[in-house]
């Protein structure tokens, strides 16, 4: 059943372009079972990289972000965070480490947590997508809540790397 997939990134694209259209899916610039073999310059200035198979972890590389952000060099204490990053401040070596750190967890499964269901049994790959602006910024993130195909909750998250605030209609 398709239904399975929600939370495995890679499969919602395909599902989407093949439901919907991929004109309306952010640019992708591919999904890897690791980064190590790439390099900075083959991908734009500005791109997201995210984690296939978790939630929460990913790295916004934008010329918009504010200076001197910097991801962490050595194993963070929390993995799935999200980071902004000016592309000038960007640390190759240092994403290519937190993205490995991602690849081996198991974001259904990891100490200290209930398990996340959703998650079971979703391959690990890193995605690379285009960054989505709006009006110059980090557009806001909705999530829909869907149960027996029905909207019945809808968050807004804003200000996602300053104030975090998250909202519910």
């Amino acid at each position: 059943s398709q239904s399975r997939y929600f939370a495995y990134k890679v499969k919602v694209r395909e599902f989407l372009s093949e439901r919907v259209s991929s004109e309306y899916l952010p640019t992708s610039f591919g999904d890897y079972t690791s980064i190590d073999g790439l390099s900075r310059e083959s991908l734009p200035k500005n791109f997201v990289l995210k984690s296939n198979h978790g939630s929460g972890a990913s790295v916004i590389c934008w010329e918009g972000a504010p200076r001197g952000n910097r991801l962490p060099n050595a194993k963070p204490t929390r993995i799935w965070e999200k980071y902004l990053i000016h592309p000038d401040d960007l640390v190759w070596e240092d994403l290519v480490n937190l993205s490995g750190l991602w690849m081996n967890v198991n974001y259904y499964w990891e100490l200290g947590r209930f398990p996340e269901w959703a998650y079971k049994n979703i391959e690990p790959k890193i995605l690379v997508e285009e960054v989505l602006t709006h009006n110059g910024d980090i557009p806001e993130d909705y999530k829909f809540f869907m149960i027996n195909g029905g909207c019945v909750f809808i968050q807004v998250d804003t200000s996602r790397f300053t104030i975090h605030i998250v909202t519910g209609k």
